[in-house]
């Protein structure tokens, strides 16, 4: 996956206006047509990353997914599971899972609550350093 910010050499924090100009600077640098240089995937690369980054809702999923990623390098996952395959605690009010070193993956029920579909979240061990990567489903 490209890393937008990057592409566009901003941060992730940075508002629509920032987006704006400094992608509309990029466009005029590598346009095909004021280039002699054949940079016609920097420039798909540049639109997609403004098209993306300046919609709310693409930039909220491209956000979650880039996190993921990021994730999915720096912890080691236990396994993937579904949220309905965890066991549910009425008293604490929490889904949980049973670890191979003894300990368990908690996750409390307010998280899995305004999930969208296919939302993924990660539950550290509380044990070791494995995390269970949980995929919501919207109910």
């Amino acid at each position: 996956m490209d890393d937008y910010y990057k592409i566009l050499g901003i941060d992730r924090s940075s508002s629509t206006d920032v987006i704006k100009k400094s992608s509309q600077r990029l466009l005029l640098k590598h346009h095909p047509d004021k280039s002699t240089i054949d940079n016609s995937s920097d420039f798909i690369k540049i639109q997609e990353a403004r098209a993306t980054l300046l919609d709310v809702d693409k930039r909220e999923v491209y956000d979650r997914q880039l996190k993921e990623q990021e994730l999915e390098v720096s912890k080691p996952i236990y396994s993937k599971v579904e949220v309905n395959e965890l066991e549910f605690d009425q008293e604490t009010n929490e889904y949980f899972m049973e670890c191979r070193c003894g300990g368990l993956y908690i996750v409390d029920v307010k998280e899995t609550t305004n999930a969208t579909v296919a939302d993924i979240i990660f539950s550290p061990c509380t044990n070791c350093t494995f995390h269970l990567e949980i995929t919501l489903t919207k109910k």
